[in-house]
C-alpha cells in the first residue's frame, strides 16, 4: 500500500478504531479524532497522532469519517467546527458510515462547494470481520478519487466495489441491509414453524443443517 498520503481519521468508537487499525497495520500515518478523546487511546499506542480538534485533520490529505449515525456526519462535518470548514481542508474526505443516503448527499454538496473531493464508502460487517479481514466495501464518488483511496479501502477490506459517482453506494448497503433483515426473519419463521410442529430446537439449528 502506498503511504504517500497523510490520513485523518474521525470517530474511533468500536468500527472507527478497527478499520483505522487495519490502515496503520498497512503502514499508513494517521492523525485520529474522537469526541471522547480517550477511545484514540489504543491507535495512539499504535504510533498514531492524536488531534485535539477536528480542525487539525484539515492538514491531511485523506480524512475517513466513521460515525454512528446521520446527525453526527452532520455535526462532525457541517458543524461550528465541523471538517469541512477547516482550513487548510482535506482534499478528499471518504465516509466508511452507515448513515441515510440524504445525509451523504449532503455533505458530499457542501463538499463541492468548498472544492473538497468526497467519496462513499459504508462498511458492511463489523469490527471482528474487519479484523479477520471478511468485511467488504462498497463506494461511489468520482472515479479519480475512488483510485486515490483504493489502497487504504482495500487495507479495510479484502473486497471493495465501484459502484457510481453519486450515491448509489448508500442506496446498495441499504439493499444489503434488507437483504440481511429478510434472511433473518425467514430464518426465525421457519424455526418457529418447525419448533411449534414438534421439532427439536437442535434440529432446527442451521449450523446442523447440511444441503444434499
Amino acid at each position: 500500500m502506498t503511504t504517500e498520503c497523510h490520513i485523518g481519521w474521525l470517530g474511533t468508537g468500536r468500527m472507527g478504531a478497527a478499520t483505522a487499525t487495519s490502515v496503520i497495520f498497512n503502514g499508513a500515518a494517521l492523525t485520529v479524532w474522537n469526541r471522547t478523546p480517550s477511545k484514540a487511546a489504543p491507535l495512539t499506542a499504535l504510533g498514531a497522532a492524536q488531534a485535539d480538534r477536528i480542525s487539525d485533520l484539515g492538514h491531511c490529505d485523506i480524512v475517513f469519517t466513521m460515525v454512528s449515525s446521520s446527525n453526527d456526519l452532520l455535526a462532525v462535518t457541517l458543524g461550528p467546527e465541523g471538517l469541512l470548514r477547516a482550513r487548510p481542508a482535506p482534499a478528499i474526505v471518504v465516509d466508511c458510515s452507515t448513515v441515510s443516503g440524504e445525509a451523504v448527499a449532503e455533505v458530499r454538496a457542501q463538499a463541492a462547494r468548498r472544492d473538497i473531493e468526497f467519496l462513499s464508502s459504508p462498511i458492511s460487517g463489523n469490527p471482528d470481520m474487519v479484523a479477520e479481514g471478511s468485511a467488504a466495501i462498497v463506494a461511489s464518488g468520482p472515479a479519480q478519487v475512488f483510485d486515490t483511496a483504493l489502497p487504504y479501502l482495500r487495507a479495510i477490506a479484502p473486497s471493495v466495489t465501484y459502484c457510481g459517482t453519486g450515491e448509489e453506494a448508500s442506496l446498495v448497503k441499504l439493499c444489503h441491509n434488507l437483504m440481511l433483515g429478510i434472511v433473518a426473519e425467514a430464518l426465525a419463521e421457519a424455526t418457529t414453524l418447525a419448533e411449534k410442529g414438534g421439532v427439536s430446537a437442535g434440529a432446527t439449528d442451521t449450523e446442523n443443517v447440511q444441503v444434499l
